[in-house]
C-alpha cells in the first residue's frame, strides 16, 4: 500500500467519524504540536 493510499484512508476515516469540521480541528491541533497529550487524555477519560 502506498503512503498516499494510507493517508487517503486515514482522512476518510476521520471525516466519517468526526465530520469535516472535526477533522480540520484535529489536523490543525495535531500538526501544530501544541498541547499536552497526557493532560488532555486524562480529561477525556
Amino acid at each position: 500500500m502506498k503512503a498516499s493510499e494510507i493517508s487517503r484512508g486515514a482522512y476518510q476515516a476521520l471525516i466519517q467519524e468526526l465530520g469535516y469540521g472535526g477533522t480540520a480541528g484535529f489536523l490543525l491541533r495535531s500538526e501544530s504540536g501544541l498541547g499536552d497529550y497526557t493532560k488532555d487524555r486524562h480529561q477525556w477519560l
